[in-house]
């Protein structure tokens, strides 16, 4: 569910701020999935890049009550501040 949480934001995203996306994609098309513990998590870190400026899209799943459940976000210096966060499925493939 991660995953498809995590293609939905990446495709929001991109409509949202298709220049940004252009600019991306020509510059690196690196990308970093990483996992928050809680949607309270991911909204505070959706507020947290809101009060820097950087572009983002927020992913609400109208499947599970219209949760949000990914946050996609621009390319800053505001992402080492992500650094602690775990790599998605990470913790899950360390498990078995």
């Amino acid at each position: 569910m991660q995953a498809a949480q995590a293609a939905h934001a990446a495709f929001q995203f991109a409509l949202e701020h298709p220049a940004l996306t252009r600019d991306w994609h020509d510059r690196s098309s690196y990308l970093i999935l990483l996992s928050v513990s809680s949607e309270e998590e991911l909204l505070s870190w959706q507020r947290a890049v809101d009060g820097a400026g950087v572009a983002r899209s927020l992913v609400r799943e109208p499947d599970i009550g219209n949760e949000a459940t990914s946050l996609a976000v621009a390319p800053s210096v505001f992402g080492e501040r992500f650094q602690h966060l775990p790599l998605q499925g990470k913790e899950l493939a360390m498990q078995t």
